[in-house]
């Protein structure tokens, strides 16, 4: 994982200094995860990069979807889809409509944003 962040790094440019966290999540059947920012107060206020790296095949829905800058896109993300993203980009996962979508999340922390 520490080759796969240091490559992505090479887009994004930024001061790293940690992964943070990394969650595996199941997102069964009507589960969903709403609008929202990975930046917050404390912690969460020094993570840089946001990675999705779905597990599995096998569900319908489960995509991911970012607005920025006005405009709304959506990752068809399936099995081996890694998706990395600034952490303070909205976004949220769409309903599962059938199956189960399993993913690991990972945050990546680095300097204050200034």
């Amino acid at each position: 994982l520490n080759y796969i962040i240091l490559d992505l790094n090479e887009t994004f440019n930024y001061r790293l200094s940690c992964i943070q966290d990394i969650q595996y999540l199941e997102y069964k059947e009507g589960d969903y995860y709403d609008w929202h920012s990975d930046v917050s107060d404390g912690l969460s206020s020094l993570r840089k990069i946001s990675i999705s790296y779905v597990l599995n095949d096998g569900f319908q829905g489960g995509d991911l979807e970012f607005f920025h800058g006005g405009e709304t896109y959506v990752i068809d993300a399936k099995e081996e889809s890694l998706i990395a993203f600034t952490s303070f980009i909205n976004h949220r996962v769409k309903k599962v409509t059938q199956g189960v979508r399993k993913a690991l999340v990972v945050w990546v922390n680095g300097e204050s944003w200034r």
